[in-house]
């Protein structure tokens, strides 16, 4: 969990969003709409349970993470 400013601040390439929150209102929002993530379009929705309960999902939740970390890689390498 992060604070506004904090968030702000970072400035991620990435954004992990909980399943049930839409990411085209995230990003309609102020200042969420100026951060790179959404600038580039990648903020992912994922479903909480392969991160907050542990066991085998939780390597399904590193797969994915990995997975959008090397899609934006490849993204950055092609720009």
């Amino acid at each position: 969990m992060f604070s506004l400013e904090a968030l702000v601040d970072a400035d991620p390439d990435i954004i992990l969003l909980p399943a049930w929150m839409s990411v085209d209102d995230f990003v309609a929002e102020k200042p969420y709409s100026e951060l790179t993530a959404a600038k580039e379009g990648h903020i992912y929705n994922v479903d909480g349970n392969l991160f907050e309960r542990q066991g085998p999902r939780s390597i399904e939740g590193i797969e994915l993470i990995a997975q959008y970390i090397a899609d934006v890689d490849v993204a950055d390498e092609a720009a």
